[in-house]
């Protein structure tokens, strides 16, 4: 199935899909994100005959029409205030945000373009190009994890362009095996951002993505459902504080 999914991802890359379009055609423009329980059988990894091929990149073709479409329609979704207050994201707020004694702390990366507060003490992994920009995993729980990907768009202004935010979080659920707990959008310095709680078998997770400058961000905080009462309020804290603009 993985190898499936790499090769789904480089006929939509072949075709000009940009990183909207192929999240509405469930693939994955930062090249196959795992969450936890969400694996598949050494059996199912086995590599598809010639004709299989053929099939997808068929559907595929089909399919950037509308997906594209769909890309270009987009449509606003209802806000929530956002810790900051009336001033969401703006730089005195977040100088001043809630460090919950320690347990996160401030990280910008102005030339890659976005800043949130990280996870005190996890262990941080610099990102090759197409994975990810950057992943804190924690030192024990090693299923515990917070990752920033960004992917190219062509021509989407903000994340609305994916669409009504209920169905995309539907979507994703659909995608992890889970089911959508939670979703709402709020402004981050002004940049629109789309959030989603998804609770699987055995993972919870919370998904922020917004658009800014060419790019479609994706923050992942994911763990364990036995974890989750522990990383829950730091958790849905750092999607608070990110800002998908690095200064």
């Amino acid at each position: 199935m993985q190898g499936d999914l790499y090769e789904d991802n480089q006929i939509a890359q072949a075709q000009g899909l940009d990183a909207l379009a192929m999240l509405l055609l469930g693939l994955d423009p930062a090249g196959g994100y795992q969450v936890p329980g969400v694996g598949q059988s050494q059996s199912s990894r086995a590599s598809s005959s010639s004709a299989t091929t053929l099939s997808r990149r068929a559907t595929l073709q089909q399919a950037v029409g509308a997906a594209t479409a769909a890309v270009l329609a987009g449509s606003a979704a209802p806000a929530r205030a956002g810790l900051f207050g009336d001033d969401d994201g703006g730089e005195k707020n977040w100088k001043n945000f809630d460090k919950m004694g320690g347990m996160i702390e401030p990280y910008s990366d102005v030339n890659k373009g976005f800043k949130l507060y990280k996870p005190f003490g996890f262990t941080q992994f610099e990102g090759a190009s197409g994975d990810y920009d950057i992943k804190w995993q924690d030192i024990i729980q090693r299923d515990t994890t917070v990752v920033v990907s960004s992917s190219p768009v062509k021509s989407a202004k903000d994340v609305s362009a994916l669409g009504d935010l209920e169905t995309v979080g539907k979507k994703f659920a659909e995608k992890r095996g889970g089911e959508l707990v939670d979703s709402f959008s709020r402004s981050a310095a002004g940049f629109l951002t789309y959030n989603f709680e998804i609770k699987g078998t055995d993972f919870h997770e919370i998904i922020l993505l917004s658009v800014n400058n060419g790019k479609l961000w994706r923050l992942n905080a994911v763990t364990t459902n036995k974890k989750w009462n522990k990383w829950e309020k730091m958790y849905k804290n750092i999607a608070e504080s990110f800002v998908p603009q690095g200064f």
